[in-house]
């Protein structure tokens, strides 16, 4: 499950503030992560780590990307990521922005349609 403790601690760790359109919007995230169809979707998610981070960085994830989650796949991570330029949520994968929603109440509309609910 993801809760808000979660990112609070990776906000200290990793020196960022998670932006107010996701934060408006956590607990209706967290119950999606609970339903089994969600884990059916996004197979192997984690909440990022500083680790996790640290390592996307070295791979090439742009600064102005902060990662929430990610899904490995197999060659690389799916890197769902805040685009601090904006309000928009996006995926980075191997060196790309492969699929982007203009806010986190989109993003979690997309999840919802995706799992059912």
């Amino acid at each position: 499950m993801i809760d808000a403790t979660q990112f609070r601690r990776l906000e200290q760790v990793s020196k960022f503030t998670c932006p107010a359109s996701f934060l408006a919007w956590l607990d209706q995230f967290g119950d999606l992560s609970t339903k089994p169809a969600f884990g059916t979707l996004f197979v192997r998610w984690t909440v990022c780590s500083e680790s996790d981070i640290r390592k996307a960085r070295h791979d090439g994830l742009p600064d102005d990307l902060i990662p929430f989650f990610m899904e490995p796949q197999g060659t690389h991570n799916d890197y769902y990521c805040f685009d601090t330029n904006d309000d928009s949520v996006v995926v980075y994968a191997d060196h790309a922005i492969v699929f982007r929603w203009t806010d986190f109440a989109e993003f979690l509309a997309w999840i919802r349609t995706k799992i059912g609910v």
